[in-house]
């Protein structure tokens, strides 16, 4: 547990300098575990949570259509796990995710999310900025991707993602 929290703090420190924000988050965050295999969240729901990951790894990946099975993004230990689109926007989700470990993640729902906002607008600015950065680095890395070669993409794939990397 001492752990897990620690990962927690460390990206909460990253993004919030105040101690009564991060006590705020901390207070209205909850641990939840999926197993290996399991699915955190499907292809056209409503995703009404943000969390980070304390253990595990994740995939997001596309069902049904040409792209079936497509993976999106991986998401690892200390990384924020939702569809930003989804949660701030309300949008359905175009991709499931799935653990493809024991998970855990530190999640906060969309409504306690909120509340904090209300409390805290630094929280918001904040919260919007980390996110709004992490899907331009997504983007970024995506659209770096499409420039190379199937051999670089998979060379690239071992070195980021190497827990992965040995399972395929």
């Amino acid at each position: 547990i001492m752990k897990t929290k620690t990962i927690l703090l460390s990206r909460l420190r990253l993004h919030f300098k105040e101690a009564d924000i991060i006590a705020a988050i901390l207070a209205r965050t909850k641990v939840i575990r999926f197993k290996k295999g399991e699915v955190i969240m499907r292809q056209e729901d409503n995703c009404d949570r943000v969390g980070v990951i304390t253990k595990g790894v994740a995939r997001w990946y596309h069902e049904g259509g040409p792209q079936e099975n497509s993976v999106i993004q991986f998401f690892g230990v200390g990384n924020f796990l939702t569809a930003p689109y989804c949660f701030f926007h309300g949008e359905p989700a175009y991709g499931s995710i799935q653990a493809l470990d024991d998970l855990e993640i530190y999640f906060i729902i969309r409504e306690d999310f909120d509340a904090i906002g209300a409390e805290y607008p630094a929280f918001l600015t904040h919260s919007y900025a980390a996110l709004s950065k992490l899907m331009m680095q997504y983007l970024d890395e995506k659209n770096q991707l499409l420039r190379l070669s199937a051999t670089d993409r998979y060379l690239y794939f071992q070195e980021k993602y190497p827990e992965v990397a040995l399972r395929v």
